[in-house]
């Protein structure tokens, strides 16, 4: 269910992205980060592409992002 919510708010992200014609959304804020990919470590920012979704995130939380964002 969860994974459903973080993709459709994704896919919410790259209509926006089109719509405005934007390359791409760089996140900073972590309750930004959560609230679109699920990640709720700190240290992170997410940059969303019309293809592709990158997690950036300092190394101790690696694992929490695999088990958070499969």
């Amino acid at each position: 269910m969860k994974e459903k919510i973080m993709e459709n708010r994704i896919k919410a992200v790259r209509r926006q992205l089109k719509k405005k014609q934007i390359n791409c959304l760089i996140l900073t804020k972590p309750d930004n980060v959560t609230y679109t990919t699920g990640f709720s470590g700190d240290y992170s920012w997410a940059v969303i592409t019309p293809r592709t979704v990158y997690l950036l995130t300092d190394s101790r939380y690696v694992e929490q992002a695999q088990n958070q964002c499969p």
